[in-house]
């Protein structure tokens, strides 16, 4: 259930998927939806400048450095790719990507320790930076997660 309120607050409640389900993201008059491929050295994985030391560790798919943070959320969403990392991307770079993603299927996981949201009325988040996890599926979670959960320290 999706409840807008007067002071411009969202609360997503259980049936969230229910209401991503509903929304039809067109790319060439069809839907777009996230791979349901499995992580090969034939698959991509999006980075941002800032999370290059993630390559110190075996990773299981080709990688790319996109340069943008919702272009980087965007190419998960379309299936060109099955994850991406952005270490300091800001709100504003992050907030339609984060319902598109999760409407084509995806997950998009926060990396830190305390929750983000919702966010506080009357807080400046201006300068403040929301690392976050993107993938094409919640089984891609456990794969993922553990090579750039570093990112958020």
């Amino acid at each position: 259930m999706l409840r807008i309120f007067i002071d411009g607050n969202l609360e997503l409640t259980q049936n969230i998927t229910n209401f991503f389900q509903l929304i039809n993201l067109p790319l060439n008059d069809q839907p777009i939806h996230t791979s349901p491929d499995e992580p090969s050295l034939n698959h991509l994985f999006n980075l941002c400048a800032r999370s290059t030391s993630v390559l110190q560790n075996p990773f299981p798919c080709k990688v790319r450095l996109i340069g943008v943070a919702s272009y980087n959320c965007l190419l998960v969403a379309c299936g060109a790719s099955l994850g991406g990392i952005e270490a300091t991307p800001k709100i504003w770079d992050i907030a339609a990507v984060w319902a598109i993603v999760k409407a084509a299927g995806g997950e998009f996981v926060h990396l830190e320790a305390e929750e983000v949201f919702p966010l506080q009325v009357g807080q400046d988040y201006g300068s403040r930076p929301f690392p976050c996890l993107t993938v094409s599926r919640k089984e891609l979670v456990a794969v993922f997660k553990p090579l750039v959960e570093a990112i958020a320290r």
